[in-house]
């Protein structure tokens, strides 16, 4: 590797460049890491409601439990692309 004299300027130059490429890759694999979450908090959560509504005596109210948590979920997401807007 060559020993190049850089002035200040060059060198807060390159450094300037160097953390803007790093901000725009990070914000596009950012997408993936948030997308893995998500699919992961879903499938947590629909694992631990089918697992209260099969270990449960009385399955109507699992039902229900259900179909409040999917209305919860449904709202959220509307209220979230209402906000993005």
């Amino acid at each position: 590797m060559e020993n190049i004299d850089l002035t200040p300027e060059e060198s807060f130059s390159i450094i300037s460049k160097a953390i803007a490429n790093f901000k725009l890759n990070f914000k596009e694999t950012a997408k993936i890491f948030l997308l893995w979450g998500w699919v992961l908090a879903i499938a947590s959560l629909s694992n631990f409601i089918i697992l209260k509504i099969l270990y449960s005596r009385e399955v109507s109210i699992g039902l229900v439990s259900l179909f409040n948590w999917a209305a919860y979920i449904l709202i959220g997401f509307t209220l979230m692309g209402i906000r993005k807007k």
